[in-house]
């Protein structure tokens, strides 16, 4: 069920609408249902997952995210949302990582299940950090560079090897937050 086509059907151009979120997920939860699913494994999703599904399945949903969830500033994570390997570049950020989370209704703020091991960052011979800020074009260029070798190196590691130890039962989570790899408590997961 295509969520662009979904909204469309709903009077909309974009899936901007969060209203309608809710009623979508509703449909694809009752679609879903009759197989069973244990884990929904998002990959490209690029949209928000609200309570419907949450309810549904609860801490059974993975994503993968561009960047490592356990970095903090200010109590919160640093590195959240789309322009999260941007994010991290204009920090000044010397490695990229890509991390498998557990799904919450707060985005990027599930449990992190595995980091992948880092991904340099690469800029263009002679170029800086200011200078991509006051460059979009090439600062995206960059950015995109840098993730499609992070999504090479890291998510395309890490999220079968996630998906593989859930299978196993190598991975559980506590219920209060806390994750478990092979029988250990990992506060922030495995680290490759």
């Amino acid at each position: 069920m295509d969520i662009l086509d979904f909204y469309r059907s709903h009077g909309r151009r974009t899936k901007r609408d969060l209203a309608l979120r809710p009623l979508y997920d509703e449909q694809v939860a009752r679609r879903i249902e009759p197989y069973k699913i244990d884990v929904i494994a998002l990959a490209g999703y690029m949209s928000i997952i609200t309570k419907p599904l949450l309810d549904r399945y609860p801490g059974r949903i993975v994503n993968v995210h561009p960047a490592d969830l356990s970095i903090m500033e200010g109590g919160r994570r640093k590195y959240v949302g789309l322009h999260a390997v941007r994010d991290a570049i204009l920090a000044g950020e010397r490695y990229l990582y890509s991390t498998t989370h557990v799904v919450r209704e707060k985005v990027d703020y599930g449990e992190i299940l595995v980091r992948s091991k880092p991904v340099p960052v690469i800029l263009p011979e002679g170029v800086t950090v200011e200078d991509l800020r006051g460059d979009r074009e090439l600062l995206e260029r960059v950015v995109r560079e840098n993730q499609n070798r992070l999504k090479r190196d890291g998510d395309w590691v890490i999220y079968p090897l996630t998906l593989q130890m859930i299978a196993e039962g190598r991975i559980a989570l506590d219920g209060e937050g806390g994750v478990y790899i092979d029988g250990v408590l990992m506060p922030y997961g495995l680290r490759l």
